[in-house]
This record gives C-alpha cells, sequence and structure tokens, in this order.
C-alpha cells in the first residue's frame, strides 16, 4: 500500500515544481523586458533599472533550478504535460545565467575608475556638459580628479593614446563629428573654431548618462585628437568608458 501511495503521489511534485517555476520566469522575464527601457526612457532612474534586473536574474536562476528539479523528478513519470516549456524556462534561465557571468568577466579585468583620456597630462576639459551634469546632479564632478586613476588607466589600457592624423584639421574635425553621430551619441557642442566636441553617450540597457569631449589640435606636421568620456556615477565603470574611446578612435581612423 504504501509504495502505491507514493507511486500516486511522485508526479504531483514535479508539476507543483515545474508551475513554480513558469511562474518565477514569467515575473524575471517580464522585468528583464522592462527594467531597461522604463529607466532608459527616463521614467525611473538607472540605478532602479538596475536593480529590477538584478532582481530579475535572481529569479531567473531560482526558477532555472526548481525547472530542473522538476524535470528530475519527473524522469521516470510521464505525468508532467509542461516538459517542454519546462525546458524552455532551463534553457531561459542558464542563458541568463551565461550573459551575467560572460559581462563579469569581461569585465574582471577593468580598474575601478569611470574616467578616461587620451591624454592623461593635459585632459580635454568640459564646457557646456558641465551645466548638463549640474543639473543631472551627478556625483561625478566633472573636473579629471588626481585620484591614482591616471596610473590605473595606463596600466590597464595603454593602447590608450593621442591619435595623431596627417590630414587637414577641417577633414579631421568633420571626420571626428561624423564618428561621433555614428556612434549614435547625442552630439552637444561642436565648435571647429575651439577644436571641441561634446557628447552624451547612453549605455545600452538601463540608460546611465557618461559624458564625452573630442579635443582636436593642429600641430602644424599632423592634427591631434583626444578624447576623455566619464561617467557621471560610479566609482568604477566596468571598462565601460575604455571601450568607448576604442570605438570611437576605429570610426575616426576609417
Amino acid at each position: 500500500m504504501t509504495d502505491l501511495g507514493e507511486t500516486a503521489q511522485t508526479p504531483a511534485k514535479p508539476v507543483r515544481q515545474s508551475k513554480r517555476a513558469h511562474a518565477l520566469a514569467i515575473i524575471g522575464l517580464v522585468l528583464i523586458v522592462v527594467s531597461g527601457p522604463v529607466a532608459k526612457a527616463g521614467l525611473m532612474s538607472p540605478m532602479a533599472g538596475m536593480l529590477g534586473y538584478t532582481i530579475a536574474s535572481l529569479l531567473m536562476l531560482i526558477a532555472m533550478i526548481i525547472a530542473l528539479r522538476a524535470l528530475l523528478g519527473n524522469s521516470k513519470s510521464p505525468a508532467l504535460n509542461s516538459t517542454v516549456s519546462t525546458w524552455l524556462v532551463l534553457v531561459a534561465g542558464a542563458a541568463v545565467l551565461i550573459v551575467n557571468i560572460n559581462t563579469i568577466a569581461g569585465s574582471s579585468g577593468a580598474p575601478a575608475i569611470h574616467d578616461v583620456s587620451t591624454d592623461l597630462a593635459n585632459p580635454p576639459e568640459f564646457v557646456e556638459i558641465v551645466a548638463l551634469r549640474e543639473a543631472a546632479e551627478a556625483p561625478n564632478p566633472p573636473g579629471y580628479l588626481d585620484d591614482g586613476s591616471a596610473q590605473l588607466q595606463a596600466e590597464a589600457f595603454p593602447e590608450i593614446k593621442t591619435i595623431r592624423v596627417n590630414s587637414s584639421y577641417q577633414d579631421v574635425f568633420d571626420k571626428a563629428v561624423s564618428a561621433t553621430e555614428r556612434m549614435g551619441w547625442e552630439l552637444v557642442a561642436a565648435e571647429a573654431a575651439e577644436g571641441r566636441i561634446e557628447a552624451v553617450a547612453s549605455t545600452g540597457y538601463v540608460g546611465f548618462k557618461d559624458d564625452v569631449v573630442i579635443r582636436i589640435k593642429d600641430e602644424g606636421t599632423s592634427v591631434a585628437v583626444d578624447i576623455r568620456s566619464k561617467s557621471r556615477m560610479g566609482k568604477g565603470d566596468m571598462g565601460a568608458n575604455a571601450a568607448r574611446i576604442r570605438s570611437w578612435s576605429k570610426l575616426l581612423n576609417e
């Protein structure tokens, strides 16, 4: 009698686990889909958007574990009618986990800095963007701080240096503006007479604002181009500013 009772009750547990996994996965996926765009639209802060994504990732991880237990518990019984959807929950949870691991791994070598410049001795200065940062109450000041960041940058990103182009000043300035627009940044200033370009870059998911200033100087035999990218908040940028400068520099060189 005991064996029959256990056999009758066994299928019910995987079914309940599957339902829990589905519910958690649906909530997690909705949070992932909604948190980023809502934050980027300015309806909530980027930090709130990241919190939503963090909660969603945790829910997807729990859903993946529960889905795996449901599938293992159902291995000897055909009672779990939603096997395919439970597998989908497992795959979705694993996909989110892999994305997060790759993101963390990709930024693991980045130093805890948020201000990157091709010229560390005399970084380009923000002008018009200063007011935007003040209006946004950005925690990080617009000025370049001598807090050891320059040494950390030099060690981590030795390839980020002043770009020298053998072309006319106007040609280089036009190409710099074009590269800025192709990056999808919001162009704030393009002053050819001053050799200054300023723009605002938004990160892809929640829309964290980073500011960029480009300085172009005719040195006679060549034109020197310097670019600086700085986050408005946060001690570290997970390598985002350096990656942004490399991408822009590549477009300029093209």
